[in-house]
Parts: C-alpha cells; sequence; structure tokens
C-alpha cells in the first residue's frame, strides 16, 4: 500500500525484450503517487517529465536511497578517511 506523494519505481516489463536487456535494472523510475484508486490502482506522474500514467501496485516498488538507508554506517566512514 502506497501513500499520495511517495516516491515509487516501476517494474520494467521491456527490459529481456531489448538487446543487452538482461543485465539492466528491473525498475525504472522515479515516480510520484498522485492519486490511489480502489483495488490497487495508483496514478504515477514521472519525476522528470511529469507525464501521469496508472499503474498497479503489484507492478510499483517502494523509492530508497542508499544514503538515506544506511547513513550511520556512510557517517562512520567518511570519519575513518577523514582521521586517517
Amino acid at each position: 500500500m502506497f501513500n499520495v506523494d511517495q516516491l515509487v519505481l516501476l517494474k520494467d516489463f521491456y527490459r529481456k525484450k531489448r538487446k543487452g536487456g538482461k543485465l539492466d535494472s528491473k525498475y525504472v523510475g522515479s515516480f510520484k503517487i498522485i492519486r490511489a484508486r480502489g483495488k490497487g490502482v495508483y496514478y504515477i506522474e514521472n519525476v522528470a517529465s511529469g507525464k501521469v500514467s496508472r499503474a498497479i501496485g503489484s507492478h510499483l516498488k517502494e523509492y530508497t536511497t542508499v544514503v538515506h538507508k544506511h547513513k550511520h554506517q556512510v557517517n562512520n566512514i567518511l570519519e575513518f578517511f577523514v582521521y586517517y
């Protein structure tokens, strides 16, 4: 379940059809949820282009950044390199 204004990634169904697509990322994006409809249907907006499209919730994944997820570990690593 996603909330309005939450950032998500969309599953890329065309990656296996492209030459070399097997090594590409499984998800594309980032998209912003602009409206939630019943039964897991969402209206998403492409952050880069502003294009609005419809997507099923099972094809979406929460957008997280590595720095946000492991901020404490990154700070410890940076302090280590500054110290030495």
